[in-house]
């Protein structure tokens, strides 16, 4: 993995609508009061396609997903995932966090640039 995807992952990097289009991260951009029109208009034209259609065009996406390896490499994340949120410093983290009031709080004091309980000491 090179370039931005791992700057994006090891950073944290926040998106916006526009930067996760150009990345090709999402397929469309919409204004937020067009969403559900928008989506209702997509899912309404994917309900035309004939159930064996849409069956056969997964499971060769899937199939393609396979061969490149797409299980494994989602069982390992996993894997590591889970690893990571049992270190000491992710769960002092977790702890740290679950003394604010809500996630909404532990955002606004990382866009702010709080230094975490732990480093104000």
């Amino acid at each position: 993995m090179r370039g931005w995807r791992r700057e994006f992952l090891l950073a944290a990097e926040e998106l916006d609508a526009a930067e996760a289009w150009r990345l090709g991260l999402v397929n469309k951009v919409v204004p937020r009061a067009d969403l559900t029109a928008r989506a209702m208009e997509l899912a309404q034209r994917v309900a035309l396609v004939p159930p064996v259609t849409a069956q056969v065009v997964k499971d060769s996406l899937n199939h393609v997903g396979e061969l490149q390896g797409k299980s494994a490499s989602w069982k390992y994340h996993f894997m590591a995932h889970h690893w990571a949120h049992n270190t000491a410093t992710s769960l002092g983290a977790l702890d740290e966090r679950k003394q604010m009031g809500s996630m909404k709080e532990v955002f606004a004091a990382r866009d702010r640039g709080d230094a975490p309980p732990a480093d104000r000491d």
